[in-house]
């Protein structure tokens, strides 16, 4: 088998359209769903039934490639929001959330056109391409595939008997292995066979599958989300009908048990055709192994230039956008679908959330080979490619405006605001900087250099006055705004050590009107408070400062906003355990981490009253490295909650 699927998967890659044609990302989409991978059951039903007629190669290649367009092009459809909205399909991102919903719909429609011409071509004999066309159209359309799709979608929900369920998996699921058994034999002299073989025939493939999808029923409900290369557990979720629903799980295993030896009783109808050559009842019997573990089959030789599938799922079926589905091994060729679509935040507001994961990976990518040919600060960069999205996907840039604190995590920034083709030349003479830098983008709201560069440390050294033309204008510039700022004003300040920050809070007093705290450093105000923080990061030589600074907040009348609650866990590397409690609740041995719920949506009460058009905030964004542990699906709910609130004005200093 192993064989045969490798040859099959060299003719479609021959036989498909190139990524360099005109319709690009047409191409790519239509490739990436036929080439990604697959249990290949269709052709190989098909290269086997083709030696009941003798058929000859070229024609069963043609065959096999025109059933398994056909079934991805379903595939492509079936997955899209508007069916299953699945995200997750033989280990990867499926099409629509790689390519976008227009696209995939596209590349499924172009597959199905693609498949008829695959077998209207000359090479194959007339009368046996007009069968072909006419065996595969019936079972793809509203008497196989499609119309049991229809029937699928209108029994969510619905108790069918075994009838009712019979015939609508035979349609939706055994109309495509019956066209694969057929066709197969329809390649060679299908006239040549007798009745009784092409009823056996049309016995073994409709008893195949219905026990192919008995099966498909059964491993979803029993097994995981890495075996299956889909997401699991989505007939229960849906409430689809299913041979476990309907027979439980004994009563499934049983009938397809059942259903696999009628399949190979209905072979012994072959053997007595002289028509039939030896051998041929053979290669069709091994084929009934595919029906009893249709996702067991080795998925390394069947998926080209993948990594080994994992579950990415988030919960709720959704990847994690931190997780590399399918690492891009760097150095090959590839193209960017999604990162394609995005000349400038406007552009990332655009897309669905679900595209997401797949813009991660593909700007992960174009970094790296893009500093592999320029140099520069490549493990910053990379580290902070979620962040750089989830900024501009949540905030209204450049109207909202976002400051990085040193700028060498900036390279995704800079990408994502239209400075993609720029990278080719960053960091080098008259290309762009490998810092952000307001002259170079609106979207640049405070240029920045290296702590050690020369205008700050090595003049510095020298000639203490100077700092360079840079840093002069930026300074000048922030301390205006920090000196008469716009009122309210709003500052959030995080971090692990309140010793990192208690000159800008102490600073901030009487300027601001809410100082919000958040981080590790909230810890050491707490319990300068009282509270037992248990197990977590305090300072206690910062203490007195603590209890100093609170009492000069209350003094001038700034509101110092601490946390009510926090995200908590029973160790600073175990994000497993994280949950929520309240400040005075916190478990023995347990640590915080971060404020809670209940402490961001009083931060979310004082940050609205800065929405004014004329006001102007400085906003500290707490992400800092107590943060990273808990992982995406911990700090990015709490985060986007945050984020969401439409900002007037706000300068961001993510500390990284």
């Amino acid at each position: 088998m192993k064989e045969r699927v490798s040859h099959f998967e060299w003719f479609a890659e021959k036989m498909l359209p190139q990524t360099g044609i005109g319709a690009k990302r047409l191409v790519g989409a239509m490739r990436y769903s036929l080439l990604g991978g697959g249990k290949r059951i269709r052709p190989l039903l098909c290269y086997a039934a083709g030696a009941v007629s003798g058929a000859p190669e070229e024609v069963l290649d043609r065959a096999a490639l025109a059933l398994e367009m056909i079934h991805s092009y379903s595939l492509v459809h079936d997955d899209m929001p508007s069916m299953d909205n699945d995200t997750l399909r033989r280990g990867r991102a499926t099409t629509h959330v790689r390519y976008g919903e227009a696209m995939a719909m596209l590349a499924g429609d172009a597959l199905q056109t693609e498949a008829f011409a695959v077998l209207s071509s000359p090479s194959v004999p007339p009368e046996a391409s007009q069968r072909l066309v006419q065996t595969l159209a019936r079972a793809a359309g509203v008497w196989g595939m499609c119309g049991g799709q229809a029937l699928d979608l209108e029994m969510v929900g619905q108790k069918p008997g075994a009838a009712e369920l019979s015939r609508m998996q035979a349609m939706k699921t055994g109309a495509m292995i019956m066209a694969a058994v057929l066709m197969g034999a329809q390649s060679g002299i299908w006239t040549a066979l007798g009745d009784q073989a092409k009823a056996g025939l049309a016995a073994y493939a409709d008893a195949l599958g219905v026990a192919f999808q008995v099966v498909d029923d059964i491993l979803d409900c029993t097994q995981d989300t890495v075996t299956l290369g889909k997401t699991a557990g989505k007939d229960a979720k849906d409430d689809k009908p299913t041979w476990v629903s309907l027979l439980g799980l004994d009563g499934a295993k049983a009938r397809a048990k059942a259903l696999e030896e009628d399949a190979e009783k209905a072979l012994q109808l072959l053997a007595a055709d002289p028509a039939v050559p030896a051998g041929a009842e053979a290669r069709l019997r091994e084929n009934c192994a595919l029906c009893r573990a249709p996702h067991a089959l080795n998925r390394r030789y069947l998926i080209k230039k993948e990594s080994k599938p994992h579950n990415g799922d988030c919960g709720d079926g959704r990847m994690s956008m931190s997780e590399e589905k399918n690492p891009i091994p760097f150095g090959e060729p590839m193209d960017y679908p999604v990162l394609d679509k995005i000349s400038a935040p406007e552009d990332l507001r655009k897309l669905p959330e679900s595209s997401l994961p797949e813009l991660a990976r593909e700007l992960r990518h174009f970094i790296v080979d893009s500093v592999s040919k320029t140099g520069g600060h490549l493990s910053s960069s990379l580290g902070a490619v979620e962040l750089a999205i989830a900024l501009h996907y949540v905030f209204n840039t450049p109207y909202d405006r976002i400051v990085w604190d040193v700028g060498h995590q900036a390279y995704a920034h800079k990408i994502l605001t239209g400075r993609r083709e720029g990278m080719a030349k960053l960091r080098q003479l008259g290309g762009i900087s490998g810092f952000p830098k307001r002259s170079e983008s609106e979207y640049d709201a405070f240029g920045t250099a290296h702590r050690a560069h020369c205008s700050t440390a090595g003049i510095g050294t020298y000639l203490p006055s100077v700092s360079g033309y840079l840093m002069k204008k930026e300074l000048a510039g922030l301390g205006a705004a920090l000196s008469k700022p716009e009122k309210p004003f709003v500052a959030i300040i995080g971090g692990a050590k309140i010793s990192d920050k208690i000159g800008v809070v102490s600073y901030l007093i009487g300027k601001a009107d809410t100082i919000i705290i958040g981080g590790g450093m909230a810890n050491t105000f707490l319990a300068a408070q009282g509270y037992d923080m248990k197990a977590s990061l305090v300072e206690p030589e910062s203490l007195d400062v603590a209890k100093e600074t609170l009492a000069q907040a209350k003094e001038a009348g700034t509101d110092l906003l601490l946390p009510v609650d926090v995200t908590i866990a029973a160790a600073f590397d175990a994000p497993e355990t994280a949950k929520t409690a309240d400040i005075d609740a916190i478990d023995d041995g347990w640590m915080a981490l971060d404020i809670g719920p209940k402490t961001i949506a009083l931060a979310e009460e004082k940050i609205k009253k800065c929405q004014r058009p004329s006001s102007g905030m400085v906003l500290w964004a707490f992400l800092n490295r107590m943060l990273l542990p808990l992982g995406p699906t911990r700090w990015q709910k709490p985060l986007r909650s945050l984020m969401r609130i439409p900002l007037s004005a706000a300068g961001i200093l993510s500390q990284l």
